[in-house]
C-alpha cells in the first residue's frame, strides 16, 4: 500500500479556512500561497480574539431604514407597519452577518464560532433587536469561556421567550428551558433524570424579560424552596443549576463530541474526543484553547478528515459569495436561504440544524448544484408572496449582483486548460477526469470571463458540496 504523503502547508491552509472560516476569496487564495500554517493559525486566533470585543450596534445597523411614522395611523395600520419594519430589520441582521462571514476585514474564525454556537443554542428569534443581543453573546464568548456564555444565554430574553420561561412561575413551573438546557445544551440524553428537570425548572422560575430584550428577575415568581438536582440539595436558583451542570465532566464530553463532529468529522474518534474533553474540563471550558488544540493537531489535517463534511447551505452561499463577490439585498438573501433550506435565526426546531449528509435531500439537491449558475444568470429576483403575511414572507423584487472579473487573477495569462486546473485547485475539486469535460463546455467562452465560467461549472459538481 502506497504511503500517503503529508499535506503541504497551503493545502492545510485551505482546509483550515474551509472549517475555521468560510473558504478563501481569490485575493486571499493568492496572498496565502506562500504562508506557513503557523502564521495563519496565529492570525486567525489573534483576529478572532480582537474582534470579540466589538459588539454589533443596533443603531448603526438599522440607520439605513427609515424610522417608524405613526402620525394619523389607526391601530391596525401601526401593527402592520411594525410587522413590515421588523421583517426588514431581521433581513438586514441576516444580511449583515453574511457580510461579516465573507468580508476579509472581519475575523472568519469568530464568525464561524458564532455560527456554530447559533446552531448549538438553536433559537428562533423573530425580533431583530433580540437577534442582535443573542449574536453579541456568541461574538463575545464564542472563543472565550463556555461557562460565561452559558450563564449569559440562560438570561437571554430571546431564548427565554422561545422556550416559554416567561411562563415559568412558582407553583406553576414550565420545564421547557430546564429540559433543553440539560438535553441539548450541556449533558445530552441519558445523563440526567426527570427529577433533575423538575428541580431545574423550579430554579429558573421568575427568569424572564421585557420586549426590549432586557432580562428581568421576578422575585415574587421565584421558587426559593429546597430542590434536589444532580444529587445535590439546596435552595438553588438558575445560576446554581448552571454551575452544577458544569461541574459534571459529561458536559465537557458532550460539547467536545459536538465540536468534533462539526469541525473535524461526523465519524467520532472517541479517544481523541476524550482527550479533548479532559483538556476542556481542566481549563474551565476555555473555548479558544480547545479550538487551538484541534486546529494545531496533525490529525485535523489527515486525509480521512479532508473534504468529508457536506457544506451547510450558509457555507455554500458564503463560499460562492467570497469567490465571485456576490451582493444581495435582504429580500434576495432570504429567498436563497429558503431555497436551500437554512435561514439564520430560524432553525427547524430547538435541536437545531442537521450536519453531514442530512443537509442533502431530494428537494434541495438540484437547487444546491445549480446555485452558482442561478445566482450568476440574473441580477434580480421577482418574488411571489405565497407564504402569507408572516415574518418569512416577501414580495416585490430582490437584487443580486456579482463581479465577473473576481476570479480573473487566478491562472491569469495561462492556457485555458491551466486556468481550469487553477480553478479546480481554488475550488478544492480534485479530479483529472473532469478537466476535459469542463474545458469542452467552457472553451467557447470569451477570454475575459473564461475563469468565471469554468468556476461556475466546477462549483456545480457534487464534489464542490464538500469541504
Amino acid at each position: 500500500m502506497k504511503e500517503q504523503l503529508p499535506l503541504k502547508d497551503f493545502k492545510k491552509i485551505q482546509h483550515l479556512y474551509a472549517r475555521a472560516g468560510f473558504g478563501l476569496s481569490p485575493q486571499e487564495y493568492l496572498s496565502k500561497k506562500n504562508n506557513s500554517l503557523d502564521r495563519e493559525l496565529k492570525e486567525l486566533f489573534f483576529e478572532g480574539e480582537r474582534q470579540s470585543k466589538t459588539p454589533i450596534k443596533q443603531d448603526e445597523l438599522f440607520s439605513q431604514i427609515s424610522s417608524l411614522k405613526y402620525s394619523s395611523m389607526k391601530k391596525k395600520e401601526r401593527r402592520n407597519l411594525n410587522q413590515v419594519e421588523a421583517r426588514k430589520r431581521m433581513n438586514l441582521v441576516r444580511l449583515n452577518w453574511l457580510k461579516r462571514m465573507t468580508n476579509g476585514i472581519n475575523s472568519p474564525l469568530q464568525e464561524r464560532m458564532c455560527l456554530f454556537w447559533h446552531g448549538h443554542f438553536a433559537c428562533y428569534v423573530g425580533k431583530p433587536h433580540m437577534a442582535i443581543n443573542q449574536l453579541n453573546i456568541f461574538r463575545k464568548n464564542g472563543l472565550g469561556s463556555f461557562r460565561d456564555m452559558l450563564h449569559e444565554i440562560s438570561k437571554d430574553v430571546g431564548m427565554l421567550f422561545y422556550l416559554n420561561n416567561q411562563q415559568n412561575k412558582k407553583g406553576r413551573p414550565n420545564e421547557n428551558y430546564a429540559r433543553e438546557l440539560l438535553e441539548l445544551f450541556t449533558l445530552g440524553k441519558g445523563n440526567y433524570s426527570e427529577t433533575d428537570i423538575k428541580a431545574g425548572a423550579r430554579a429558573f422560575t421568575g427568569w424572564t424579560g421585557d420586549f426590549n430584550g432586557t432580562y428581568i428577575f421576578e422575585k415574587k415568581n421565584h421558587d426559593r424552596g429546597a430542590k434536589v438536582f444532580m444529587g445535590k440539595r439546596g435552595g438553588f436558583n438558575g445560576n446554581d443549576i448552571v454551575n452544577i451542570i458544569l461541574e459534571d465532566k459529561r458536559t465537557a464530553l458532550f460539547l467536545c463530541e459536538k465540536i468534533y463532529a462539526y469541525f473535524v468529522n461526523v465519524k467520532i474518534d472517541k479517544n481523541r474526543v476524550i482527550g479533548l474533553a479532559e483538556y476542556f474540563y481542566k481549563s474551565d471550558y476555555n473555548i479558544k484553547g480547545l479550538m487551538k488544540k484541534i486546529f494545531s493537531s496533525d490529525w485535523f489535517y489527515e486525509k480521512a478528515n479532508i473534504k468529508t463534511k457536506v457544506k451547510s447551505p450558509i457555507d455554500l452561499i458564503s463560499t460562492l459569495t467570497k469567490a465571485i463577490d456576490l451582493k444581495f439585498d435582504g429580500n434576495s438573501f432570504l429567498f436563497i436561504q429558503k431555497r436551500i433550506d437554512q435561514i439564520l435565526f430560524h432553525p427547524p426546531n430547538v435541536a437545531g440544524w442537521p450536519i453531514g449528509k442530512e443537509w442533502i435531500s431530494s428537494s434541495n439537491l438540484y437547487s444546491r448544484l445549480q446555485l452558482s449558475h442561478f445566482l450568476t444568470s440574473r441580477n434580480s429576483l421577482a418574488f411571489e408572496n405565497e407564504e402569507g403575511n408572516d415574518e418569512m414572507s416577501f414580495n416585490g423584487q430582490g437584487n443580486i449582483s456579482f463581479n465577473k472579473r473576481s476570479l480573473s487573477s487566478i491562472g491569469s495569462g495561462e492556457r485555458k486548460k491551466d486556468i481550469i486546473i487553477a480553478m479546480m485547485d481554488y475550488a478544492r475539486v480534485d479530479s483529472n477526469n473532469l478537466l476535459e469535460e469542463v474545458y469542452k463546455h467552457s472553451n467557447k467562452t470569451s477570454e475575459g470571463i473564461f475563469a468565471l465560467d469554468s468556476f461556475i461549472r466546477i462549483s456545480s459538481l457534487p464534489e464542490y458540496q464538500l469541504c
